[in-house]
């Protein structure tokens, strides 16, 4: 894994959905709940909203007056760019908060009041989100760490499916679950790595390759291929 340090510079929270957030000095992390007494806090994926500071400033130089929370954002994080975090990377926050990051970006369904106002809003495409692995008391100004996930195995997966010709695969019948299987076995097996190694790649091919599969015979059932 990569490391990379950074620093809190903002913790906001919010008693209703719907509402911007409030900067506070510190908070408590629940875990697998998100952070006590804001609304986002549950049983789900999104339990903490981060958004970097950089991406904040930037657009107050668009001459956008906006506070921290005003994009429904819990952390504002300088030092990462948050925006290419890979999914599955964890966020240490002093010696005891760990999060994962569960999604990067969201839809936006209705147009918040500073999109309204300046034809913008960055939460959508920068800010992601994180579930709370372990939890404990956070300060503004407490130093963080991310580790990223090395993604050379993601890419090394979609070289290997297009040597493998993948697309042209699917256009034959023959193509089932043997052929993953064996497509697998012999890229495993040529794959001189440690143990640890091979499972991220193992899951990085699936992540590739079992979505084209799946859309492949659901296609099939339709008659469209």
């Amino acid at each position: 894994m990569d490391q990379k340090k950074g620093v809190v510079r903002g913790i906001c929270i919010s008693k209703k959905r719907g509402t911007a957030k409030y900067p506070v000095e510190s908070a408590r992390i629940v875990p697998d709940w998100g952070i006590e007494e804001d609304a986002h806090g549950g049983k789900w994926h999104r339990q903490i909203s981060l958004l970097a500071l950089e991406k904040i400033e930037a657009f107050r130089e668009q001459g956008a007056d906006v506070d921290f929370g005003a994009f429904g954002e819990n952390l504002i994080i300088e030092g990462f760019d948050l925006r290419n975090v890979p999914v599955d990377s964890e966020i240490r926050i002093g010696d005891t908060v760990r999060l994962k990051v569960t999604q990067i970006g969201k839809e936006c369904h209705s147009h918040c009041a500073i999109y309204r106002r300046m034809g913008d809003c960055i939460m959508p495409r920068e800010g992601i989100f994180a579930e709370v692995l372990e939890g404990g008391n956070i300060c503004v100004g407490d130093s963080c760490q991310l580790f990223i996930i090395n993604d050379t195995f993601i890419c090394f997966a979609d070289r290997c499916l297009d040597l493998f010709n993948v697309k042209g695969v699917f256009h034959s019948a023959s193509f089932d679950n043997f052929h993953i299987f064996v497509l697998l076995s012999y890229l495993i097996n040529n794959f001189h790595y440690s143990f640890n190694c091979k499972k991220l790649f193992v899951r990085a091919v699936f992540q590739r390759l079992l979505p084209r599969f799946i859309i492949y015979n659901i296609l099939c059932s339709c008659q469209y291929v």
